[in-house]
């Protein structure tokens, strides 16, 4: 009684940058493993800060609940209540906060450009040549343009898609933000304890030495020159008659390639026609990683309870005692075989003997 608490703050961030800049410097060979640990250091920070909104329906699952659930296959955390407008002013006022800091720096980064692009608009003046060249037809750059902007309106589509997946893998939307803080610590450490520059070296000196070293004569004579005439050829013929690449379109290796090809693309029409057998014409591909602009999240009036059943007492929403619960995997659709396609079934043997009363969960 009577005690009073105070909060200290350690810049952990700024020791960690501070550290990695200083083995930059000294270590330089230790750069690769660097970059994967500050790749892992940033997920993992985003995840301390976002598996801790108050909002249920907004907070990601922690990285600890995360690797609990790879390496012994169930959740530390039971079933849970969510009820209406549960922490609903905390959650609001984290999100304002969130927002300020977003546009903070949203408008320092235009702030930069502008200055940039204003102090390069006064110094491009400066110079008699440039203004020489200067012309006032604004739209000549569109006219330029107007044959290939279908092509840059793709590719502006799939930059849009990429930036919302990187986005939605920052915030730990999914499971990408987990596999690749795995991946970037796991390369991190092996490059650290294994001798992974040496053998990259040894690699790379195989490679120059064999693609670029004597031996590239031979490649150029065998490989490049029916396609590619030399100076003197062009002084004695000076015609051009095409590249005529369709030459390598008759090797046997491309024609197994193709042939390949062509038995994908029927195996990919057998299944999109039996998956539309099994599971409907409105069956839809869940993505491995969110690539939406605005991510479905419930209103904060929204609630979730347990659901065990049909029960008709309690409507299916009851507390399962811990000893009656039984797992049973229902599986998605996926198909296998290749004449006839058949539904995956990975159900568990055990649960084929499930007796009358225990409460079932299915996921």
């Amino acid at each position: 009684i009577g005690k009073k608490t105070f909060n200290i703050w350690f810049p952990v961030h700024s020791m960690f940058v501070f550290t990695m800049a200083v083995l930059v410097i000294e270590t330089p060979r230790n750069i690769p493993p660097i970059i994967c640990f500050s790749i892992a250091w940033l997920l993992l920070s985003l995840n301390f800060h976002g598996s801790r909104h108050p909002s249920a329906w907004r907070r990601c699952k922690s990285v600890d609940e995360l690797n609990k659930v790879m390496m012994v296959g169930e959740s530390r955390h039971g079933t849970i209540r969510i009820k209406p407008n549960e922490f609903k002013n905390e959650a609001q006022l984290r999100d304002k906060l969130d927002d300020v800091k977003a546009k903070r720096m949203k408008g320092l980064f235009f702030e930069l450009i502008g200055t940039g692009l204003k102090v390069r608009k006064v110094y491009s003046k400066t110079n008699m040549e440039n203004i020489a060249i200067n012309t006032q037809d604004e739209a000549r750059g569109w006219k330029f343009l107007k044959t290939y902007l279908y092509y840059i309106h793709t590719m502006l589509a799939s930059l849009c898609t990429y930036l919302n997946m990187f986005r939605n893998t920052m915030n730990w939307r999914g499971y990408l933000a987990h596999q690749l803080t795995l991946y970037t610590v796991t390369l991190g450490v092996a490059w650290v304890l294994l001798p992974i520059d040496y053998l990259v070296c040894w690699v790379l000196r195989i490679l120059v030495w064999t693609f670029l070293g004597p031996g590239m004569k031979l490649v150029d004579i065998f490989m490049f020159h029916p396609y590619y005439a030399t100076r003197e050829e062009l002084e004695a013929n000076p015609k051009f008659e095409g590249w005529n690449l369709e030459k390598l379109l008759d090797s046997e290796a491309l024609e197994k390639m193709g042939e390949a090809a062509r038995l994908a693309g029927e195996e990919a029409l057998k299944l999109k026609d039996m998956r539309s057998y099994h599971f409907g014409e409105l069956s839809q591909l869940i993505p491995s990683s969110d690539s939406s602009r605005f991510p479905c999240v419930p209103l904060p009036s929204s609630s979730a309870e347990p659901y065990a059943g049909d029960d008709e007492k309690s409507d299916g929403f009851v507390d399962i005692p811990t000893k009656q619960k039984r797992w049973r995997y229902i599986p998605g659709q996926r198909l296998d075989g290749h004449m006839i396609h058949r539904l995956v079934r990975s159900i568990n043997k055990d649960m084929d003997s499930t007796q009358e009363g225990d409460d079932v969960n299915t996921f």
